[in-house]
This record gives structure tokens, C-alpha cells and sequence, in this order.
């Protein structure tokens, strides 16, 4: 029941950049592909978070 512009539809490659929530599952008929989409997102927040450890850390440490 929702309307999906084929034309206007994001390429796999763009849709985990500026809004990857709202883009989650592009197009439903390929499963696999959202696969590696998923994992990227889920190292990217790793890493983000690994990142801002790390930086909270060395602030303790510095104090």
C-alpha cells in the first residue's frame, strides 16, 4: 500500500548516507542486498561509539 517512485528510487550506494532509517529497506524485493546496507550501518555506529570512548577516556586521563 505504499507508493515506491521507481524513478526517484535511491541507489543502495546512497541510501546509508544522509538518512539511513528513513531508507532502510529500499527496495523489498532484494533481501540479500540489505544485508551488507545493515552491517555497514552497524560498524559505522560501532565505530562512532568506539570513537567517543576513546576521546571521553583520554579526557579522564588529561584530568
Amino acid at each position: 500500500t505504499q507508493p515506491t517512485p521507481e524513478p526517484t528510487a535511491p541507489t543502495p550506494t546512497y541510501s546509508p548516507g544522509p538518512h539511513p532509517t528513513r531508507t532502510k529497506h529500499p527496495l523489498p524485493v532484494t533481501g540479500s542486498s540489505s544485508l551488507p546496507l545493515f552491517g555497514a550501518g552497524a560498524a559505522a555506529v560501532g565505530v562512532g561509539l568506539a570513537l567517543l570512548l576513546i576521546a571521553a577516556d583520554r579526557r579522564r586521563v588529561r584530568r
